[in-house]
């Protein structure tokens, strides 16, 4: 039997996350730039040796997609339990072209993350080297000033001097290992976060098409949904539909949903 990566898929969704926090700059480890908002998604993937995958959707519809990739290319594809031709692939390109490029974006922000954590145990561990080398020095410099007795009182000064220095770096060495923490703590957060938008834009745009405002998840361009209205591709909505999605999505949690999407990019934001 093959062994492969099985991947799980919750509805897709876009949010604007709000940039990860500047560390502080320290004696040995420089800020990190603040990242602007962006528009990103978070799915757990890892090839498989054989470089396939196992992968489950379900939109929110209720439509349960079960497919293989291969190298990028769809090997199988089982829609609500039915196997899909390979020739009726086509028709669901967009499905599968959402969960590819969210996979590729996914692969792409863990691999800057792991690096990021390695920098910083990389740079944690520096520091308690250099800890342990300046306790040493003090006690090179406390034997100096036994054997040199007329310089003692000088040498005891620069002991004490060192002293102080190994206790600073292993202070930094800790708020560097605590800031790594932080980070994957961080990381964790914006991955839930994510997932919970997803789920929310996906609800949006299957009621939408429940109602057939759109068709299809590409024919939303923009929304608006506030307190007093809902716009969708810049039709204003029946104040009947408006009370049934202020109801659902207006909850307490947000006052509005706000969406876009052009050609070059698009985003989805709550407040």
């Amino acid at each position: 039997m093959k062994k492969l990566n099985r991947i799980i898929l919750f509805p897709i969704a876009i949010c604007f996350t709000t940039g990860a926090i500047a560390q502080k700059k320290t004696v040995t480890v420089k800020s990190k730039p603040v990242i602007k908002s962006e528009t990103r998604i978070s799915i757990d993937n890892n090839d498989s040796a054989n470089g396939e995958s196992e992968i489950d959707y379900r939109d929110e519809g209720g439509h349960k997609y079960h497919m293989y990739l291969k190298n990028d290319v769809v090997t199988d594809l089982t829609v609500d339990g039915k196997k899909i031709d390979e020739k009726d692939y086509p028709k669901y390109e967009g499905t599968i072209k959402k969960i590819k490029e969210q996979i590729r974006k996914d692969r792409e922000q863990a691999e800057v993350d792991r690096k990021q954590a390695i920098k910083d145990q990389e740079e944690a561990e520096a520091d308690r080297v250099e800890a342990d080398k300046d306790r040493e020095q003090a006690e090179a410099d406390r034997r100096e000033a036994n054997e040199q007795r007329e310089h003692a009182r000088e040498d005891m000064r620069q002991a004490e001097d060192d002293r102080r220095q190994a206790q600073q770096d292993r202070k930094q060495a800790e708020l560097d290992r605590e800031e790594a923490l932080k980070d994957r703590q961080q990381a964790e957060v914006d991955r839930k976060l994510a997932e919970e938008d997803r789920k929310v834009f996906k609800s949006i745009v299957a009621d939408l098409i429940s109602e057939k405002i759109i068709s299809s998840e590409d024919k939303l361009f923009n929304l608006k949904l506030t307190d007093t209205e809902l716009t969708v591709n810049g039709v204003k909505k029946s104040n009947t539909l408006h009370q049934k999605f202020k109801t659902k999505y207006l909850n307490g949690k947000h006052k509005q949903v706000m969406y876009y999407s052009n050609n070059r990019e698009s985003g989805m934001s709550y407040q």
